[in-house]
């Protein structure tokens, strides 16, 4: 079995801008967060779970041809929030602002998806990459702390993403944090 999900990838020096914005907040916010690495960062379109070899090798070939409609569009990184609220944070993301060409991606995937017997997602999508994740062990003190420097921490615009592509990735949870590889970029028709 192979734990995997599609996801658009984001290049190395968006990373490293995303790198900065958690430096900052880990030196303001010395808080229980477990931080996500630069390299990790990524927008998940759809999480597979854990299947079978087969059955993703079925799913990228099905996706293929279906994403050669889709034509390359821009998403733009901006703000700073928390889920399930600011007042309530347990992750902590900066904001994608996408055209509606990536929710009818999103609808593709989903569709294609059903078609082998994946769970079609029933929370609504709201786009953005995750920077951390407050422990669970983190005090009402700690919590206020974070939400105080969520609120005077400004991520102004940090870049235009070109998407042309989703990726398929492997997902290993390890003891020092999960280890991702890519198994597959499916381009769009550009």
């Amino acid at each position: 079995m192979v734990r995997s999900f599609l996801a658009i990838d984001l290049k190395p020096p968006m990373q490293a801008k995303l790198e900065e914005v958690i430096s900052s907040l880990k030196y303001r916010a010395p808080l229980p967060v477990r931080w996500v690495t630069g390299k990790n960062i990524h927008l998940t379109l759809k999480f597979l779970g854990d299947s079978e070899p087969e059955r993703l090798e079925k799913l990228v070939e099905n996706l293929l041809p279906r994403l050669k409609a889709f034509e390359s569009f821009e998403i733009r990184l901006a703000g700073l929030g928390a889920f399930p609220s600011n007042k309530n944070p347990r992750v902590i993301w900066v904001g994608v602002q996408a055209p509606s060409t990536l929710g009818d991606l999103l609808r593709e995937i989903e569709d294609i998806a059903a078609e082998l017997n994946y769970e079609r997602e029933i929370r609504r999508f709201s786009p953005h990459l995750t920077l951390g994740r407050v422990s669970q062990s983190a005090t009402a003190e700690q919590i206020g702390k974070l939400l105080e420097i969520l609120l005077k921490t400004p991520v102004n615009e940090l870049g235009v993403v070109r998407v042309d592509s989703i990726n398929l990735i492997k997902s290993e949870l390890t003891r020092i944090g999960p280890i991702y590889t890519n198994l597959s970029v499916l381009h769009f028709s550009c």
